[in-house]
């Protein structure tokens, strides 16, 4: 079970400063009394974000009319200074805004800034932040850069608009796959073709691709039964005054409006996710508010075409390895700071959450619970653990013993599943060698998907003669007593045993060096980012 806050911004503006309040609750539990506050006037932020945002966008290429405009890639021959000036008023908003949440001498904001630091250090469990704003102005700051945020490499924040509420549980189809109905819009001058790759490339996904669809052919597939998890949108789109709009092909264009009652009924069929990998999305993400689509994903100003291929691959990557969203939307983001011709390009994509939702693991997308499903006491983490070790075999099951296994085991259920499927990353392993004293770090880089009890793992290491070593290690585990056991191979040559125990982690074995020299081999865990989904 996760928690959230929400910092609501109420009344007020850039010139007097505005009235804020905190409330922090868990998912699905009732919500701890406001903490009320006031951050202070400040008249230079909107100034400066209006002549960044026109920096960056002369950085860019644009041409055609209103109604048919298209966006060419981003030339290679900028001019310094232009770069230079942009990233001068990044540096410079990012500088005032920092110290705006920073030193606000009101004591209400300095009670909200404790509780968020308080919460922040409670790691035991997903920890996420949704600001909901009146002033739409402020949801396109920074806010990524708030000391309390940078210092939290897994914190990320979310925009909700006012209107956002509770709404009825979607029905859910058991599919076993994430199913994705991905539109690839009017394409004029850009290349949406990486971002059908990245789709097409995940694991336990069934995407469904609409080429410049006619408005017809999307509002028929949106409402079909099946239903679908992910809604995905690439090519253009804009947004006028607080209405966005997406260009489907290129003669048709719609306003969320247009099709609202179709995504509302895939919102009842199961919708979960809406990206809009394109141009200027804030007003898209606005108009879904209404329609408590749980979570949707945008960018606030016109995007790069290389930028946002290189955010939608990187935040699929994460996500379907086993992420949480927030996470794999951080640190998909904050990998766009590669375009240091394109001062900024790190602020470009934002989450739009419903506070009243809790954001799906890729794992929830793939099983989902039933509605108002509760847990039965046999489920509980502790029962859990003992049924991963002697029923549910496999090497993430064992291996998630020692992550903290109470504070963030979640158990889907699904009516067809006779075991527990894990989409895992595994941290970093401290060996030793016994007939040296040397330690080697040892990383895991890749995990297949388990397939009854068999795994498999690509790794790397360094070994005490500093050569980088890759392989696999692969096979299966069987029960004896209170441990799991088992024999493996990689393809360096030599078998390793493994023992791992219910009260931390830790195995033994026999390895063979490049040498044909062997010794026992012994480690333990020193980080981890493993998660049951």
């Amino acid at each position: 079970m996760g928690r959230v806050a929400v910092l609501k911004i109420g009344n007020g503006d850039f010139d007097q400063g505005f009235d804020v309040s905190l409330q922090v609750c868990r998912d699905n539990a009732l919500p701890s009394p406001e903490i009320p506050g006031r951050l202070p006037a400040n008249t230079e932020f909107e100034d400066l974000y209006t002549v960044w945002q026109e920096t960056f966008v002369r950085l860019r290429t644009q041409r055609g009319t209103d109604s048919d405009w298209q966006i060419e890639t981003r030339p290679t021959n900028y001019s310094t200074s232009e770069v230079d000036a942009c990233r001068y008023f990044v540096r410079n908003l990012e500088t005032r805004m920092r110290n705006w949440l920073q030193h606000s001498q009101d004591q209400g904001w300095q009670k909200i800034r404790e509780r968020l630091v308080k919460e922040l250090a409670n790691n035991s469990d997903e920890f996420r932040v949704i600001i909901t704003a009146i002033n739409s102005e402020l949801c396109k700051l920074p806010w990524h850069i708030w000391d309390l945020m940078e210092s939290n490499p897994d914190v990320e924040i979310a925009f909700s608009c006012p209107s956002d509420g509770e709404s009825e549980l979607p029905e859910t189809n058991y599919n076993n796959q994430v199913r994705i109905l991905a539109i690839l819009g009017d394409s004029s001058g850009i290349d949406t073709e990486p971002d059908r790759d990245a789709i097409k490339q995940l694991n336990d996904a069934k995407p469904v691709f609409l080429a410049q669809p006619t408005s017809r052919e999307l509002i028929k597939e949106l409402r079909k039964k099946e239903g679908w998890d992910i809604f995905f949108f690439a090519g253009h789109s804009e947004t006028n005054g607080e209405i966005g709009r997406i260009y489907i092909n290129e003669s048709e264009s719609l306003e969320i409006s247009d099709f609202k009652n179709a995504l509302r009924e895939a919102s009842r069929y199961g919708l979960k996710l809406t990206i809009f990998n394109s141009c200027d999305g804030l007003g898209l993400a606005q108009q879904l508010a209404d329609l408590h689509i749980p979570v949707i994903i945008v960018m606030r100003e016109p995007v790069p075409d290389e930028v946002a291929q290189s955010f939608l691959r990187e935040f699929l990557t994460e996500y379907a390895y086993g992420q949480l969203l927030y996470t794999s939307v951080r640190r998909a983001r904050e990998r766009l700071e590669e375009f240091q011709d394109l001062p900024g390009a790190t602020w470009l994509p934002v989450i739009c959450q419903n506070p009243a939702k809790v954001p799906p693991t890729w794992q929830e997308l793939r099983h989902p619970k039933r509605k108002g499903q509760i847990l039965p006491s046999w489920l509980r983490p502790q029962t859990v653990l003992l049924l991963s070790v002697v029923g549910w075999l496999g090497l993430a099951s064992a291996i998630l013993i020692l992550a903290k296994l109470p504070q963030i085991l979640q158990v889907p259920q699904h009516p067809s599943q006779s075991q527990v499927e894990l989409n895992t990353l595994v941290g970093k392993w401290k060996t030793t060698w016994s007939y040296e004293t040397t330690e080697t770090k040892m990383e895991i880089l890749e995990k297949k998907r388990l397939d009854g009890t068999i795994a498999e793992y690509t790794f790397s290491y360094l070994n005490n003669k500093n050569r980088i070593i890759k392989g696999k290690i692969k096979g299966k585990f069987y029960k004896q007593g209170k441990v799991l056991k088992g024999t493996f191979y990689d393809e360096t040559g030599g078998d390793c045993y493994f023992v791992l125990s219910s009260n931390g982690y830790k195995f033994d074995g026999e390895w063979s060096d490049d040498t044909g020299k062997k010794g026992r081999w012994t480690g333990e865990r020193i980080s981890s980012t493993v998660r049951l989904k």
